[in-house]
């Protein structure tokens, strides 16, 4: 009777071993279990891009040169905080519409974001959010804020003007 108990016991110890993975490391299960929050988790990208922002191309014709305003902007994730920015600026002259579509790469983690542009990275650093506790009748009140950041981008054939904003 000992013995099966013993049997027993190193079976279920074995098996217990076997099936959990060292410290660290994480299977592929489980991995498989967590696949929608970690894909939630990864497009998750707080920027905002705000209207006011612009674009001055300088082209070698001349006739469609000068200030287009943001029509669109879409961000969208690529792997390991790195994402693609796709802006398409519009400018109307006359009865004209001219219109010019910038792509480009960015890595955002917390409050630093580096774009890399045709001449080159650069980099910037976003600022915290602003904290401001008011008193009130029942207790105290928390407000955040964001502040606007702009940024210039340069292109071959002009500048981008972003003002930017973390949510």
């Amino acid at each position: 009777m000992k013995r099966i108990f013993l049997l027993l016991g190193i079976y279920f110890y074995l098996l217990i071993c076997l099936s959990v993975p060292a410290f660290g490391e994480i299977s592929p299960q489980i991995l498989s279990m967590f696949k929608e929050e970690i894909e939630s988790a990864r497009n998750i990208c707080n920027l905002e891009i705000l209207n006011s922002s612009y674009a001055k191309f300088n082209f070698i014709g001349g006739f469609a040169d000068g200030k287009y305003k943001l029509k669109r902007y879409k961000i969208k994730y690529i792997q390991g905080h790195i994402y693609q920015l796709n802006l398409v600026f519009e400018k109307k002259k006359g009865i004209l519409k001219y219109g010019q579509k910038v792509n480009m790469f960015f890595w955002y983690f917390r409050n630093k974001i580096v774009f890399l542009t045709p001449k080159g990275k650069r980099k910037f650093i976003l600022p915290d959010k602003a904290i401001k506790i008011e008193k009130t009748a029942t207790g105290y009140k928390v407000i955040t804020s964001s502040q606007a950041t702009n940024i210039e981008l340069p292109l071959t054939n002009g500048k981008i003007y972003l003002k930017l904003m973390v949510r």
